[in-house]
């Protein structure tokens, strides 16, 4: 098991160097005859102007993400952050061609992308869970090591802005699905509009919660709080986990009801048929519904659990979740705790 742990590094590091040739090789295609490589897609380019474009976004920009691992796997202390990258890049690239599939339709090289881009995002999730493993071990082990770090007295910037980013879109949905949608007949030229607004904020908060856990699994946090009750405290950890099971069957009924309904192809694809006379009829919207409303009541419950913190046990809590200077929380395995490998 330790011949496990001495190789992991240098195969988390070829990984990345692995990802960092396949981002090079779709880079180089795009740069050296970017009219050639589109035409194959049957894309025209009809203008100098199109050619910038096309190098720019389609090369250029794989190309800094290859530079961007390159460096991170030059040293086992940025590997992770490296593996990062990969994740929400394949991750949100994932989600993307999954949702162009859903509307522009299905093509077989499409659905050949998707699963390799799947398949490496699945392999990068896998190595992020080896690699906090490596770091915790190391520093928790036999490994020389310097002192370590006190408790983090804030959650990463990232992870902070993750959490306010998705309060808002959560709120905007359940607001947009609960008082407006509800009010809007079918048959109003209104409701498509807004059916495209809640299916969108619908997916891009299963894409940001999906980066949210990949974030919080990969970096240091402050200690559980306590409410000052053994009860209170299992509740405070079965609403966490609550709410990221709640999100995904909000997301997964309200992805299935638009695939019964159709409504990819009307409200997406601007088909021109009309919508069902009622969504009720689909068993998935009406469990959408009723998770809906216990969503609320969970975030009614946190904001609640907050305040408590904050104003009667006066611990500071919200401040965890506040922008500003960052006290220890180095994640286990930093530069100083470690010598490279």
């Amino acid at each position: 098991m330790n011949g496990f742990w001495r190789a992991a590094p240098w195969v988390l590091r070829l990984f990345l160097v692995a990802v960092a040739a396949l981002f090079t090789m779709i880079s180089l295609h795009y740069l050296v005859d970017p009219a050639s490589r589109a035409a194959a897609d049957e894309i025209g380019l009809g203008s100098v102007m199109a050619l910038s474009r096309v190098r720019i976004g389609f090369g250029a920009f794989p190309l800094a993400i290859a530079i961007l691992l390159l460096a991170c796997a030059s040293s086992a202390r940025r590997t992770l952050e490296g593996l990062l990258v990969v994740a929400i890049v394949l991750g949100v690239a994932t989600v993307v061609r999954g949702f162009g599939i859903l509307v522009d339709g299905t093509a077989a090289e499409a659905v050949k992308l998707l699963r390799a881009e799947a398949a490496v995002w699945t392999v990068s999730m896998l190595a992020i869970g080896v690699e906090v493993a490596r770091r915790r071990r190391a520093g928790t082990g036999d490994a020389v090591r310097a002192e370590k770090a006190g408790p983090a007295s804030r959650y990463h910037p990232l992870l902070v802005t993750l959490h306010w980013v998705l309060a808002v879109f959560i709120a905007a949905a359940l607001g947009l699905g609960m008082f407006l949608l509800k009010t809007i007949p079918n048959t109003s030229p209104d409701k498509p509009h807004a059916l495209k607004a809640h299916m969108l904020g619908g997916i891009t908060i299963l894409a940001l919660m999906a980066t949210r856990f990949v974030v919080r699994l990969a970096t240091a946090h402050p200690p559980r709080a306590t409410a000052g009750s053994a009860g209170l405290d299992r509740v405070a950890l079965a609403s966490h986990y609550g709410f990221y099971l709640l999100v995904l069957l909000m997301a997964g009924t309200g992805l299935a009801t638009a695939y019964l309904a159709g409504l990819f192809g009307i409200v997406l694809g601007h088909s021109g048929a009309p919508l069902p006379e009622t969504f009720l009829v689909f068993p998935t919207r009406v469990l959408h519904g009723y998770i809906a409303k216990v969503l609320v009541a969970l975030i009614a419950l946190h904001v609640a659990a907050a305040f408590y913190h904050q104003l009667v046990r006066k611990d500071g809590l919200l401040g965890r979740m506040a922008f500003g200077r960052r006290r220890g929380g180095h994640e286990p395995g930093a530069a100083r705790r470690y010598r490279t490998v």
